[in-house]
């Protein structure tokens, strides 16, 4: 018996159905949104730079498709942009948009956390935090991070610091996971 693969031609018809795809102007978010047209959603490209996006909806229309396309702005990278997006929402009639204040709430409880804390905001992002080597790896961010304010350097409890647990810990997470990774 031959198992059977997905493809974008496995996608069933999306009439009704609602999308909102970040960074849909290139890339993946391009082809994301280009399938999903081709299937009949509704889907909002969410996008930083509102040119390149209307471009990138004008090629798709053009190209052919039986869904709608809607353009709104979206910086990850501006809690304001964030805050102003999750609002728009509202203004178009999505599963998102239909529950008033709701559609604030998901936008808000989904990015923010991740990605759009920044310097501007006084914080820095979770992403940030774990590459930028001047944050010395994100051990200056600890659990707060998601308060506003300046970093804090947060000191594990003894039962963090039990490397003995944590030994356990992680060889019971290999056994349970299958996955093993050699060291050393």
């Amino acid at each position: 018996m031959k198992e059977q693969s997905w493809t974008v031609d496995s996608m069933p018809d999306l009439s009704g159905r609602r999308f909102v795809v970040t960074g849909a102007n290139s890339g993946i978010g391009l082809e994301t949104t280009r399938n999903l047209f081709r299937r009949g959603a509704l889907v909002v490209m969410a996008c930083r730079n509102n040119e390149k996006a209307e471009a990138a909806r004008s090629e798709l229309l053009s190209a052919g498709g039986s869904g709608e396309l809607q353009v709104r702005q979206l910086d990850l990278s501006s809690l304001e942009s964030v805050r102003q997006f999750s609002h728009d929402l509202l203004d178009v009639r999505t599963e998102l948009g239909k529950n008033g204040t709701s559609a604030t709430n998901v936008v808000m409880r989904r990015f923010t956390p991740v990605l759009v804390r920044t310097g501007v905001q006084g914080c820095e992002s979770q992403l940030r935090a774990a590459v930028d080597p001047s944050l010395a790896g994100g051990e200056m961010i600890g659990p707060r991070w998601m308060a506003f304010g300046a970093p804090v350097l947060e000191t594990p409890s003894r039962r963090g610091r039990d490397l003995d647990a944590a030994r356990k810990l992680w060889e019971y997470s290999e056994r349970a996971t299958g996955i093993t990774y050699p060291f050393g």
